[in-house]
């Protein structure tokens, strides 16, 4: 957690500082992401960011724990469908994060180079994270089982995994399938037409999801 000199800031110098540090752990992995470059570029003394946070390693988990409270309130903003299956409840799941990266892109660049870099305190964070995305996605399976949407000899935990790894990977190569990057969509909305190809996207994912690559011969 910060010190409550950063949380006693000015609101508008507290935003300045962590949208800086959002940019540094989007644009560099752990490793190489730089508190002298942060400091630097948010006109600050280095001595004053240690009354700030501890060290690196808390700053980062910071943006990390952020990128969770702003997944929150989206979720807290738009209910999932009523009386639907568990695969439209997924796809929802699915539009809700691509909704997430869209509205947050340099946010959620931090969290997938949390997931894909060498992160020194990697499994630490990981582990917690996935833990409870996994057991929210059987817990959605165990219920397609139970509605007769999902089949009752599939492995749950596996199957579980590997919805978390789609979802983790399709949120992030959406906007490159569209044709666009994280700093555009800081300056802009998605058109009408990008979220009809969006959604094609989360179509057919579900399909794949629903009936596989077989073609039933």
């Amino acid at each position: 957690m910060p010190r409550e000199t950063f949380l006693h800031l000015p609101p508008a110098k507290r935003e300045r500082f962590i949208q800086i540090a959002i940019d540094e752990f989007a644009d560099n992995d752990y490793t190489n992401a730089s508190i002298s470059r942060i400091c630097r570029d948010a006109g600050i003394a280095k001595g004053s960011f240690y009354k700030y946070f501890e060290d690196k390693k808390e700053l980062f988990m910071y943006l990390l724990d952020l990128a969770v409270q702003e997944k929150r309130v989206l979720l807290s903003q738009i209910s999932p469908p009523a009386g639907t299956d568990v695969f439209a409840t997924l796809r929802w799941v699915f539009q809700m994060q691509a909704q997430f990266n869209i509205s947050h892109p340099r946010l959620a660049e931090v969290g997938y180079r949390a997931m894909n870099s060498d992160l020194p305190f990697r499994e630490e964070w990981l582990g917690n994270m996935q833990t409870q995305a996994i057991a929210m996605y059987r817990s959605m399976l165990l219920g397609g089982v139970a509605e007769g949407s999902v089949r009752p000899n599939v492995d749950l935990d596996t199957a579980a995994h590997l919805l978390h790894t789609i979802l983790t990977e399709l949120t992030h190569i959406l906007p490159q399938r569209l044709g666009i990057n994280g700093r555009d969509l800081m300056a802009r909305r998605l058109s009408d037409d990008e979220w009809t190809q969006a959604n094609a996207i989360f179509d057919q994912v579900i399909d794949f999801l629903q009936h596989g690559l077989g073609s039933g011969k």
